[in-house]
């Protein structure tokens, strides 16, 4: 059995905290015409050869995500925290491991999906994420996203990392 890993980010448009998704093409290999968070898998060239011992792979899948979600979306982020991660059984020889991350962008208007993956986006909240075929997951990730923002769940609430605070992003009215 191979594990691959793959990472995935939900963008937050700062203006009114709504979430980026993503369309895969209907005709294309993986999760034809579903919505999603732009990601995608880990390459050989996001690490650095040869090994160092000295030289350790400090934040790999955090540059995967941001890499993924500028070749998918032409977005940057301004911050990123990490959110869940989960396996999926991706075919009978092989299995991934997914990190999920979330993160503010300044930039929304200069979306330029990735024709060759993606046939839409779409800037939404917890309520009309509900409204579109997405894959599974993808609702429980946009909802603590929108828990993150409204301050009713801390950033690794599920899964605690020492040393990692997430700065205020919302005021005490709820809003970015």
């Amino acid at each position: 059995m191979e594990m691959r890993l793959a990472s995935t980010c939900i963008p937050i448009r700062v203006s009114d905290g709504r979430m980026l998704l993503v369309r895969k093409r209907v005709d294309g290999p993986v999760f034809p015409g579903m919505w999603i968070a732009p990601g995608g898998m880990l390459e050989l060239s996001d690490v650095a050869r040869p090994f160092d011992i000295k030289n350790l792979w400090y934040n790999v899948m955090e540059r995967v995500a941001r890499r993924e979600l500028y070749e998918e979306t032409n977005l940057r982020l301004s911050h990123l925290w990490f959110l869940c991660s989960l396996v999926v059984v991706y075919s009978e020889e092989t299995d991934m491991l997914v990190l999920c991350f979330c993160g503010l962008v300044n930039n929304p208007d200069d979306v330029m999906i990735q024709q060759s993956e993606l046939d839409d986006y779409r800037w939404v909240n917890a309520l009309e994420a509900r409204n579109l075929d997405v894959v599974g997951g993808t609702l429980e990730e946009v909802d603590a996203v929108e828990k993150l923002l409204v301050g009713s769940i801390s950033p690794y609430s599920w899964y605690p990392r020492a040393g990692i605070v997430l700065p205020a992003m919302v005021n005490k009215k709820g809003s970015l």
